[in-house]
């Protein structure tokens, strides 16, 4: 399994402008809920082992508390609270 650090690197830009252009499919997607775990994990680049999808997502759900405790996401946050307070969008991790 990769380590949730190098899990936590920096996309390549060329990776981020892709998906800041393309919408990822929401959970209302018509799939299977093991379909839509590869999805998530394939979008994280996270693999899946002999078909067992236990670590996996394990490792998923690691890396969003990760990024969710970090203060560098933190203050991220909220210096874009600051700045953008009359936009009413959030932005969200949707799993």
């Amino acid at each position: 399994m990769p380590d949730i650090e190098k899990l936590m690197e920096e996309w390549n830009p060329e990776l981020d402008s892709t998906l800041s252009q393309i919408k990822l499919p929401s959970a209302t997607i018509d799939a299977t809920t093991e379909e839509y775990a590869d999805i998530c994990l394939a979008v994280a680049d996270i693999p899946v082992h002999n078909n067992s999808r236990i670590q996996s997502l394990h490792l998923l759900f690691s890396l969003y508390n990760e990024f969710k405790n970090s203060q560098h996401f933190r203050n991220v946050a909220y210096d874009g609270h600051n700045n953008n307070h009359n936009n009413t969008e959030t932005n969200r991790l949707e799993l």
